[in-house]
């Protein structure tokens, strides 16, 4: 039998994806943080009273059973259980902090003393109420909207069997404040995170955002859209992903393997793939288990092909949150764009749905591209610095890449255009650019540009006084001239006219003196108080003082 035959690839590829799947499993799991639950067994119960009170009678042999209904008092309420007579109008909080709030004659009206806990918040809440009260498309622990009577009552028990009076489970994200491109000085920049996350979990806290890990449910849209990599995730972290996706690809690389395809998928929602890849562990699929499918991004994506993948799949199971897979389908897109853009293939990366027709044939019957060369990149929890690596080699193997890709508005690579006769260089977006992509020149006389640092979060041309600047987003594929500081205007400065010293750029001295020349506080002295530096004035201001606080003269 020659080497060359079907029978001798398929042998070699067999060996190589075994040897692939052995380092991967040699890797520890990752260590992390964990967020902790308690329970003390009490349950409230919101909504329609009749099938309300026939799930607490049900249910009241295990929990203690608190239920809310605006229906009349019959008689007829089951023993054991607190019945409460009103509309429950706000729900917050999550497995064993559930707080509430009902109507009242005046405002709205606490819940909390007829908790059975001591601290006056419920541990476990079943709604029945249409709509229901709680609209997150990933609800809280602990939180069961309405169903089927005897499934909801299933559903209740199983969670109460498997939550327990202790519960916990890994703090996912990691967030790092200072690299947070939300907001500056009042005004917002990047919201990516805030409309990524399908549990409710993080909202704005002014400059930064707050991530509550308790209503985190780690589907990682977060970690995915960040431009900034503020938030990562960190069941395991991006730099140790990195390591075993090289450490995997380059064991099988050894074993004589040739062109594999990466799998990212969840074990928890992908039963039918993992069943074909034991069925067709011959092929050179490659599966890599993720927590979470938005875990992974861009960085990851292009950190694998530049490893030695062939092509990536990102194999969407049933449980994937909608909000999820929307962004993932952003994400994939931009990356597909860069793929193209540089000369590679697109396809060589896809966001498939395991429950569509004709997905596993699609998978395992393939006729794979070529790998790229690869390289290593040592494990980068940065996760810019990682894409912009991969980017790096990827263009680096097209001989004719081109100088620049077009992107698709929202991402999170571009530069940004200046309309210079409308610039006054006041510098406000200088301080406002969280990234130094923008800074101030040196003595303040020029406002520079680095491509590579920009993250399109927008802070600059909304802060901009006069609407100067554009946001473009590309990707610039020559490194050196991205990662450059490149002037995007000077100042003609104008001189103090009592001292002579340069003080304030010419636009921005004819744009103050615009604005309140019809301001009747300025008449007559305007343009001398505005041509005079802050030195000057202050001098004058206490000279003034001192003329009259003299004493008369003899």
């Amino acid at each position: 039998m020659s080497s060359r035959s079907p029978e001798a690839t398929r042998d070699r590829q067999t060996l190589a994806a075994a040897a692939a799947r052995q380092a991967l499993a040699a890797f520890a799991p990752a260590k992390t943080a964990y967020v902790e639950y308690r329970t003390r067994g009490s349950l409230l119960i919101i909504g329609d009273a009749h099938r309300a009170l026939k799930i607490a009678d049900t249910l009241k042999r295990t929990l203690r059973v608190i239920a809310v209904t605006d229906a009349p008092e019959t008689g007829r309420e089951p023993r054991g259980v607190t019945v409460v007579r009103g509309r429950v109008v706000e729900l917050n909080g999550y497995l064993g902090r559930f707080t509430a709030t009902a109507a009242g004659p005046r405002e709205p009206l606490t819940l909390a003393p007829f908790s059975p806990n001591q601290d006056g918040c419920f541990d476990f809440v079943l709604d029945l109420s249409e709509p229901p009260l709680l609209s997150t498309e990933v609800p809280p622990l602990g939180y069961f909207a309405a169903g089927d009577d005897d499934k909801t009552v299933q559903r209740v028990l199983q969670a109460v069997a498997r939550l327990g009076d202790k519960f916990s489970k890994p703090k996912y994200f990691d967030y790092k404040p200072e690299r947070c491109a939300h907001g500056r000085k009042g005004i917002t920049g990047c919201e990516r995170c805030l409309e990524a996350c399908p549990a409710g979990a993080i909202v704005s806290a002014g400059a930064t955002v707050q991530v509550d890990p308790y209503l985190c449910q780690g589907c990682g849209s977060c970690t995915a859209v960040c431009p900034s990599g503020a938030i990562s995730y960190a069941y395991p972290p991006p730099g140790e992903t990195h390591d075993r996706l090289w450490a995997m690809l380059e064991a099988f690389r050894a074993a004589g393997g040739v062109n594999p395809r990466l799998v990212f998928y969840e074990p928890a929602g992908s039963a039918q793939f993992s069943k074909m890849v034991e069925l067709n562990s011959p092929v050179a699929v490659l599966p890599f288990a993720v927590t979470a499918l938005a875990s992974i991004g861009i960085d990851t994506w292009l950190t694998a092909l530049a490893h030695g993948a062939a092509d990536i799949v990102l194999l969407a199971g049933g449980g994937t949150p909608y909000t999820s897979l929307t962004q993932l389908g952003l994400q994939v897109d931009t990356a597909q764009r860069m793929l193209a853009g540089m000369g590679h293939e697109q396809a060589r990366i896809q966001l498939l749905a395991e429950d569509e027709p004709g997905t596993m044939r699609q998978i395992f019957n393939f006729a794979p591209p070529e790998s790229l060369t690869a390289t290593r990149f040592a494990g980068l929890d940065d996760k810019r610095t990682a894409a912009l690596r991969a980017l790096d080699h990827l263009s680096s193997l097209v001989p004719s890449a081109p100088d620049r890709v077009k992107l698709p508005e929202g991402s999170a690579f571009g530069e940004l255009q200046l309309d210079r006769d409308t610039c006054t260089m006041c510098l406000a977006c200088a301080g406002l650019c969280p990234t130094g992509a923008l800074q101030a020149g040196q003595h303040d006389l020029e406002l520079t540009f680095i491509e590579a640092a920009c993250v399109q979060c927008a802070l600059c041309s909304r802060g901009c006084p006069e609407k100067a600047i554009r946001l473009v987003p590309r990707f610039l594929c020559a490194h050196e001239q991205r990662g450059r500081a490149r002037v995007l205007n000077t100042a003609d400065m104008v001189r103090c006219i009592e001292c002579g010293s340069p003080f304030m750029p010419r636009a921005l001295l004819e744009a103050s003196l615009a604005r309140v020349k019809d301001n009747p506080a300025f008449r007559g002295d305007a343009e001398r108080l505005f041509k005079t530096c802050p030195a000057c004035r202050a001098n004058a201001t206490m000279l003034a003082q001192v003329l009259h606080n003299r004493p008369p003269a003899d």
